[in-house]
């Protein structure tokens, strides 16, 4: 796997490469940023947060502002099984109908080759 790193937002996250163009869930208004770092801090539109909380305030959000897209941003360093269980737990916020990784494209020559 190839990454490279990325300051979004102030925090250093490596982004995963793939094949695939992602829906851009940025051109919607009612989407908030999860980040993960290579430590496992997890942070929301910016600001660290304890996961506890970061779940209070997406139900929050969901509920009384209209947020129903998250965009994970998980460096990829971070623990596979940490980033799969906040998303489980993202998933079961029920307003929440969106979630998606955010990952950079990987460059290929004109043979395909990496």
């Amino acid at each position: 796997m190839v990454t490279t790193p990325l300051i979004q937002n102030g925090i250093k996250v490596e982004l995963p490469k793939g094949h695939v163009s992602e829906v851009n869930l940025s051109e919607q208004p009612k989407e908030w940023v999860v980040s993960i770092d290579a430590q496992g801090k997890t942070y929301l539109n910016k600001e660290f947060v304890v996961q506890n909380d970061l779940l209070q305030q997406l139900r929050y959000a969901a509920e009384n502002n209209g947020v129903d897209a998250v965009v994970v941003r998980a460096d990829a360093g971070a623990q596979f099984g940490t980033i799969i269980e906040l998303v489980d737990a993202i998933k079961n916020i029920g307003k929440i109908q969106y979630v998606a990784f955010a990952t950079e494209k990987t460059h290929t020559d004109s043979s395909g080759v990496h």
